[in-house]
């Protein structure tokens, strides 16, 4: 690597490396705002939520590597021409396009850098955050769960109960009731019962078919230990943030082989794509902020700068439309139109400034 090269990407790497942290810890801090006031209300313990924050990252770092990329190559550019060393470098021979290849090339490895976060580190993420999203949602039951009042836990069932520990997970005198469409209702008693992540386990408890012609309903039987499975409870109380497809590139290709129809293969298809034209949007950023910030040179260097992030703006407006898009165009189309029409431009106006 020439001394030139070097230089360029010593001045592009402390932006790049301070706005990633920027950029994080405003996504990150974003989400923690709109789940503190479920975690006060819940009592959560503030380790669960540390990890679920931390978890959190991996998605972070998706949006924030490309718009650091591009604000980086645009402030390196702009100290460049603030301190005239743009036009010495131009009289050294040192073109448009010279110029251009470290601010590429670091552009590229921060593409490589995001897919890697994307494939390997994001999904094993996702996952663990929708299990701590799990624990958090039965803690949010069990904190609505009040001594003599009923609370859904579960589709068709209904829990009342006569003692609540929501710290320990430990229900006393619990009574649940089953209210299946076309069956008879199901009334369980239990002395005491354990809220785990996915189940309520109902200790010591004995089993009443409710509606048939007697006074109490017929003893269906008794029990050491039964369980009542809690399902999609993650669904409930806690959100998950603008979190991205927790899929595999692998898994999405997969996904859209073997759709049902044709509307969910294209689904598929176009979460791959999206997912692909994503990472390489850092390469794309790195590209566009260079020819904006020769555009606008000397006492207009910052304007560059700022231009550079209008663009950046406009393209993460785009991400919302590309969904819609998809319905119209081909799924890999809708996915890399805008990578694809800020590539060209920045190249043609690359090509102008030589």
């Amino acid at each position: 690597m020439k001394l030139l090269d070097r230089y360029l990407l010593s001045e592009i790497a402390p932006p790049f490396l301070v706005g990633v942290a920027a950029f994080v810890v405003l996504i990150v801090g974003h989400l923690l705002y709109q789940v503190v006031g479920i975690v006060i209300e819940n009592r959560i313990p503030l380790r669960t939520v540390g990890e679920y924050v931390g978890l959190q990252v991996p998605n972070a770092l998706i949006l924030a590597i490309p718009v650091s990329t591009l604000l980086a190559v645009a402030l390196g550019i702009n100290r460049l021409s603030r301190e005239a060393e743009l036009p010495a470098l131009r009289m050294a021979g040192a073109g448009s396009f010279r110029l251009m290849v470290p601010a590429a090339l670091f552009g590229l490895l921060a593409s490589a850098g995001s897919l890697y976060v994307s494939e390997f580190v994001q999904p094993r993420a996702d996952r663990r955050a929708r299990q701590l999203q799990t624990t958090m949602a039965i803690r949010a039951h069990l904190t609505a769960l009040r001594p003599g009042q009923f609370a859904r836990v579960a589709d068709q069932w209904y829990l009342v109960a006569d003692h609540v520990e929501p710290s320990s997970g430990v229900v006393q005198g619990l009574q649940a009731f089953q209210l299946e469409p076309g069956m008879l209702p199901l009334f369980l008693q239990g002395e005491r019962a354990v809220v785990s992540d996915r189940s309520v386990v109902i200790e010591d408890g004995k089993t009443w078919a409710v509606g048939v012609p007697t006074r109490d309903g017929v003893l269906v039987g008794t029990w050491a230990r039964t369980t009542i499975g809690v399902r999609e409870l993650g669904s409930g109380g806690v959100g998950a943030g603008a979190a991205l497809e927790n899929q595999t590139v692998r898994e999405l290709a997969t996904e859209a082989r073997h759709a049902s129809s044709r509307e969910a293969a294209r689904r598929s298809w176009f979460r791959l794509h999206a997912r692909l034209a994503l990472a390489l949007a850092s390469l794309v950023f790195a590209l566009v902020a260079g020819p904006v910030a020769f555009a606008f040179r000397g006492g207009q260097a910052i304007v560059g700068v700022l231009a550079a992030l209008i663009v950046g703006f406009v393209y993460y407006l785009g991400m919302l439309w590309a969904p819609m898009l998809s319905r119209s165009l081909p799924p890999a189309l809708a996915a890399w139109t805008e990578d694809i029409v800020l590539a060209v431009v920045a190249l043609l106006v690359l090509w102008r400034l030589r």
